[in-house]
């Protein structure tokens, strides 16, 4: 399918991959999910990036923190102490500033296929996530004055967010994380119809810049999330990319949590957001 991607581009490297061990598949993500969107879309825009260094984290979370889990003296998210794996997160969260960067200077989307951010805190890492992208992202669009909306539409409540905006003390992020109100099936109309007033009551233009975390746990199937179907899902990110585009701001998103099996499962919901992407900005 041919596609006009002057509107955007994803930012991937493939030093983001890792296999994990784990339950969660998150860090070998990437490379599924931008495989699937290559084969669909062949024209598909990637720009290559620098990862970030250690030293940035320390704007988002405890030094002492960082040190040690570069240092394999304390665990990370995924409960181990790895260095393949620490290695890889200077990757991800160096897609999420370097997409961030991108959208901020050119008012386009900027996409990072990468997932494991919201439940890091200030010092402290847990569920699959170790530094959280998410708030480093918001810092470098602060940084230049913007105001910032993030929309976390994971299944799961963003506590390791809420952790360091509660430390950071930054009125001009405003954090929604939809997981922390919508937990089953019963909630599905509710949770679109907070997208919606969000939309309606003029919430996107209260914000220069927004980061939405599409996460692919929510879906009903989930084993660990279950509130929209698909055709919900759908649903959910056509009014974000589309509050978005009536605001005429620019915009990072993101994958976040997945855990169907087979993973192709995710990476078909994960290609969903991108379609909708595309017929909202192209």
């Amino acid at each position: 399918m041919s596609v006009s991607w002057d509107w955007g581009t994803v930012f991937y490297r493939p030093e983001m991959v890792v296999d994990a061990g784990s339950f969660s598949k998150s860090p070998i993500k990437p490379k599924l999910v931008v495989e699937a969107w290559r084969k669909k879309w062949r024209d598909l825009p990637i720009e290559s990036f620098v990862p970030i260094q250690k030293s940035d984290l320390y704007s988002v979370h405890d030094k002492e923190y960082v040190n040690a889990v570069f240092n394999l003296t304390e665990d990370n998210g995924f409960g181990t102490r790895s260095k393949k794996i620490n290695d890889s997160l200077l990757f991800t969260s160096g897609s999420m500033v370097a997409a961030a960067r991108y959208s901020l200077s050119t008012g386009k989307v900027g996409i990072s296929p990468t997932s494991g951010f919201h439940h890091a805190g200030w010092d402290f890492g847990n569920g699959f996530c170790t530094f959280n992208g998410l708030v480093l992202a918001a810092r470098e669009a602060v940084k230049r004055g913007c105001r910032v909306g993030i929309i976390d539409g994971d299944m799961h409540f963003a506590d390791g967010s809420e952790d360091i905006l509660s430390v950071l003390v930054l009125p001009v992020i405003k954090h929604v994380t939809l997981g922390k109100y919508f937990h089953s099936p019963i909630h599905a109309k509710e949770y679109l119809a907070k997208l919606r007033g969000m939309r309606d009551e003029g919430w996107f233009k209260s914000v220069d810049f927004v980061i939405y975390q599409a996460g692919a746990d929510v879906h009903i199937d989930d084993p660990l999330g279950g509130v929209l179907t698909t055709k919900e899902m759908k649903e959910r990110d056509r009014i974000v990319f589309e509050g978005v585009h009536e605001a005429g701001i620019p915009l990072l998103w993101t994958l976040a949590g997945g855990y169907s099996t087979p993973i192709s499962k995710v990476v078909a919901l994960h290609t969903n957001t991108m379609q909708a992407c595309i017929r909202v900005f192209q």
